[in-house]
């Protein structure tokens, strides 16, 4: 049974639904704003500091924490989520906070770009961009660890394969809350769990899918879970038992097994879509990061 702090997270998640729906009509840059607000509800991490990224060839934010643990000289690299057309590093600092404490090692947040006013593959060139930038900083690929959420999780495999496809060092290992994998919107969870996700619709996603990505929703490094993900580097999945989106994680699990890729994958029952957005002050997303971030530390710790 979800704890009282998860039903509170839930009823956040309404007014934040209504908000959203009130200002449907406003031009996307007012929209971008409301939306800003869902991350008001990931409580404020302690033992990081943030500072400013904007002299790397993507700009973005660093977060650094306190203790880095023996993990000094790693890189996590976390790509936002927002549907790839919302959300800002800013508005993720306190996600991708917890995420660096957990894991004991400094994170980079790109401010890649969003579409409509830069489609795919826009994003994934700046996420690609970010990654050989920071091993041009010295960092070897092997201290490198990527995470996503939602569509950041999408935009992270996307990565993945492209860095494969171009012959480049693959980071550690990779970690997906929620991933997005799926433009077109066909999982069976769409459907199943329609009356129960408060984030995504299928006819939502379908519309975002179209905006990020019009004419080529089906290519498969826009949509990984159609891709052949052989020779990718391990891959942490965690997922909301609630979510639209669930199915699109089961079956990137069910593909990347099939392609020799070594995955752990965790369904969190009754949880909702990035529901460790809840970091901070829910017991369920605070045990998510806790698992994420014990299992970025091993990653880096085996080299």
């Amino acid at each position: 049974m979800a704890s009282k702090e998860a039903a509170k997270f839930v009823e956040d998640l309404k007014r934040h639904g209504a908000r959203m729906a009130a200002v449907a009509h406003l031009p996307l840059d007012d929209q971008r704003v409301v939306a800003e607000g869902l991350q008001a509800m990931t409580g404020e991490p302690d033992g990081v500091t943030f500072s400013d990224a904007s002299g790397d060839a993507v700009p973005g934010l660093w977060v650094q924490p306190s203790a880095s643990d023996g993990f000094a000289d790693a890189v996590i690299i976390y790509l936002h989520g927002g549907g790839y057309a919302f959300g800002t590093p800013v508005g993720y600092r306190n996600l991708a906070g917890h995420v660096a404490r957990a894991a004991g090692a400094k994170t980079l947040v790109p401010k890649y770009r969003r579409a409509p006013e830069n489609p795919f593959p826009a994003g994934l060139d700046d996420a690609v961009t970010a990654y050989e930038t920071v091993l041009k900083k010295g960092v070897p690929a092997e201290h490198v660890v990527l995470v996503g959420d939602s569509a950041g999780g999408g935009l992270v495999l996307s990565t993945l394969l492209r860095l494969r496809d171009q012959g480049l060092p693959l980071p550690a290992a990779a970690a997906l809350m929620s991933p997005w994998t799926d433009l077109e919107a066909t999982g069976e969870s769409m459907t199943t769990n329609a009356d129960l996700d408060l984030m995504a619709t299928a006819d939502g996603m379908r519309a975002l899918g179209s905006l990020y990505a019009s004419g080529a929703i089906d290519d498969p490094v826009a949509s990984p879970v159609r891709a052949d993900l052989t020779n990718l580097c391990p891959l942490f999945i965690q997922v909301g038992g609630h979510e639209t989106l669930l199915d699109d994680s089961i079956r990137l699990r069910d593909k990347a097994l099939e392609c020799g890729v070594a995955v752990e994958f965790e369904v969190f029952p009754e949880m909702q879509h990035v529901f460790q957005m809840g970091a901070g002050h829910v017991p369920e997303a605070d045990l998510a990061i806790e698992k994420l971030g014990a299992y970025l530390r091993a990653a880096l710790s085996k080299n």
